[in-house]
């Protein structure tokens, strides 16, 4: 699931570690009623303010308590963490049109910038992290609370989606996937405010 609302996105700013906004908040307390009737037994979420504040209101909503895992936070965008969505895209188009034409691999290992964690390296914590949490919690629901880009890619590398299927900006706030995991293979069963294309 992806956060709600945080005051970075209202600011429209990139990843800055900032807390939920108004909205977010009401949009959490609103998955709570949808939540209810899910079976929902634990609850992890990003070490970030803003997937810890929307993972604390649904829990106190579920009479649930919250256990942080680190691996489950938001890709590293190094030095430029908090600059502006528009200037990070003006500035990184050339990057944007050289990632569009390499490989599925390559992909995974292309880094924009020196101090931006690429494809790989955040699965390579997040993946382990999902992983031990479901091992550790056989036959219940689990609900991560985390975020757009961590969960997006997650659903691409585990070959749930292709990449063409899920657009960027797919995973509106508080969007979230049901995935069961069975034999080392996550399966996609159904997604709430996420846009999955057809092609």
């Amino acid at each position: 699931m992806r956060h709600g609302e945080s005051e970075a996105n209202r600011q429209k700013r990139v990843s800055i570690n900032l807390g939920l906004s108004e909205l977010g908040r009401e949009q959490a307390r609103k998955r709570v009623q949808e939540f209810e009737s899910k079976n929902i037994d634990v609850i992890y979420s990003s070490n970030l303010k803003r997937a810890f504040e929307t993972a604390e209101i649904i829990a106190r909503g579920l009479s649930k308590t919250v256990q942080i895992e680190q691996g489950f936070a938001e890709r590293d965008y190094g030095t430029w963490t908090g600059l502006s969505n528009e200037l990070y895209k003006e500035r990184l188009k050339d990057q944007f049109a050289k990632f569009d034409s390499l490989t599925e691999d390559e992909k995974l290992d292309y880094r924009y910038f020196p101090t931006y964690e690429n494809n790989r390296e955040m699965m390579n914590r997040f993946v382990p992290a999902l992983n031990k949490a479901v091992l550790e919690n056989e036959g219940k629901n689990i609900l991560v609370v985390a975020h757009s880009s961590i969960v997006r890619m997650f659903l691409i590398f585990s070959k749930c989606v292709t990449r063409e299927q899920i657009p960027i900006e797919a995973i509106k706030n508080t969007g979230y996937v049901h995935c069961v995991y069975e034999n080392g293979v996550y399966e996609l069963k159904n997604a709430v405010d996420v846009e999955i294309l057809n092609t």
